[in-house]
């Protein structure tokens, strides 16, 4: 039975996904297991409009198919990185700088870390997908997508690692949500979703991505915050605040965390 399951979400995430994208894909009737890590950079941006749009959160949803295990990373956006032909700044100013194309390329080169995928979120997005999943529960309370929303931006006004702290309890109740929802609410949740998030996968690598993910069987991400806490500190630089970072014991421990080596 949940073979047959899998099979009818594929398939339908397949159809829908194709109502909601400009480009036309062949089916791959192969549909296999994803083999090894994939890494999928979620995006959260605090506009409907990419152009004017600042970077709220970063995090890493990796698919680990060694472990059969689900990662969550949050990448602090006011990591200091060395951004390239512009010089050192924070996270959020290579996103300022070059959009997605620029924060994947900032983050391969000062994290050691290969971003597979992305997906935009904004607060639209997560609304429909929290209230398309039936809420999730969060501190005793259970609450919808415009709940959860005013939740995170009641912890925007503390420090940036407490609100990521809470951008990744909310992540693994939405995973945890969806695990728990009845396969014949698949199509709604994509049909109501899709069309406001922007994502570059293709329907054949969805198709792989969600027979692999259904395949485990704890849907309990692990979760690491990165750069971590006892290994940096925030510092003064250009009149600017930066959280600076050992660089040398954080990106091990972001290897060790991602990749198990």
């Amino acid at each position: 039975m949940f073979k047959l399951k899998q099979l009818l979400f594929l398939i339908l995430i397949y159809y829908i996904f194709n109502l909601n994208t400009t480009n036309s894909y062949a089916l791959d009737t192969k549909t296999q297991y994803i083999n090894g890590i994939n890494n999928l950079l979620i995006i959260g941006v605090d506009s409907s409009s990419n152009s004017n749009s600042k970077l709220y959160c970063s995090i890493v949803l990796t698919i680990d198919s060694v472990n059969k295990s689900l990662k969550i990373t949050s990448i602090c956006k006011d990591s200091l990185v060395d951004i390239a032909n512009i010089g050192y700044g924070n996270l959020r100013d290579s996103y300022i700088n070059g959009k997605e194309y620029i924060l994947i390329e900032t983050m391969k080169n000062n994290f050691n870390l290969k971003i597979d995928n992305y997906v935009f979120i904004n607060k639209v997005a997560l609304i429909k997908i929290i209230d398309s999943i039936n809420g999730i529960n969060f501190e005793g309370s259970h609450v919808n997508g415009q709940e959860t929303v005013n939740l995170l931006y009641k912890y925007s006004k503390k420090d940036t690692l407490l609100q990521e702290e809470i951008q990744r309890k909310i992540l693994q109740e939405i995973l945890y949500s969806f695990s728990k929802l009845d396969f014949i609410y698949y199509p709604r949740v994509i049909y109501h979703t899709f069309p406001y998030i922007k994502i570059n996968i293709t329907p054949a690598k969805m198709l792989n991505l969600g027979f692999t993910a259904l395949s485990f069987e704890n849907y309990t991400a692990k979760q690491l915050q990165f750069p971590l806490i006892e290994y940096s500190s925030y510092i003064s630089l250009y009149n600017n605040s930066f959280l600076g970072w050992d660089r040398s014991i954080n990106l091990l421990e972001l290897n060790q965390f991602i990749y198990n080596k």
